[in-house]
């Protein structure tokens, strides 16, 4: 597999293959030999390797290192993951989760789930921001009802306790209070989620 990941056509052809060799930057290299010169091993360091055909990989290494009977290294055991599709990925949902959150400061639209067995409540930034209150803010539901105004209150703890208990869905329009106390038209949305 190591001869595989690097686009050699067989294991023979990777023989005597100085892995140095396909590292992208060689000081990638020399760090790693520097830093664990002294290691018994190494474990999950993140370096770039080129492959025969010049291609770019992201690989985590790992290993331990062997020495003979005189105490001196004879050999490294190593083991290489080619993580280039999971980063590759990381960098696309990063790229998405900024575009949705750009899309919801545009649109005012933001997202929240409840944990009903801790009875909170999760709010995306820009519901935070629709609120009134810092990003990250996660309030218990009985707080987060309480943004309702008092004649609003009985339609959302009625919409909500039915979504919970029987699964039906609702969208309605009611009003908020945000925490410097304006009142604001929402659009209340919720699904249940099995």
């Amino acid at each position: 597999q190591f001869a595989e990941m690097l686009g050699y056509a067989s294991p023979e052809a990777a023989e005597g293959v100085d892995i140095g060799d396909h590292y992208e930057d060689r000081e990638d290299r020399e760090r790693l030999v520097s830093r664990y010169s002294d290691a018994t091993s190494v474990h999950s360091e993140e370096v770039a390797w080129r492959t025969v055909d010049g291609r770019r990989l992201r690989v985590r290494v790992s290993g331990r290192r062997a020495r003979d009977e005189k105490g001196e290294v004879a050999y490294w055991d190593m083991i290489a993951e080619d993580v280039t599709e999971q980063r590759a990925m990381e960098v696309r949902l990063a790229e998405q989760e900024r575009l949705v959150a750009m899309a919801g400061r545009v649109a005012r639209l933001g997202g929240w789930s409840v944990d009903l067995e801790r009875e909170k409540v999760w709010w995306s930034d820009e519901v935070c921001a629709i609120h009134g209150v810092p990003p990250g803010t996660s309030p218990e539901i009985e707080d987060a009802i309480d943004y309702y105004p008092p004649e609003w209150r009985p339609v959302i703890i009625e919409h909500f306790a039915r979504c919970v208990e029987e699964g039906t869905a609702y969208d309605a329009e009611v009003q908020i209070e945000r925490r410097a106390g304006q009142r604001i038209g929402v659009r209340a949305i919720g699904e249940a989620g099995r």
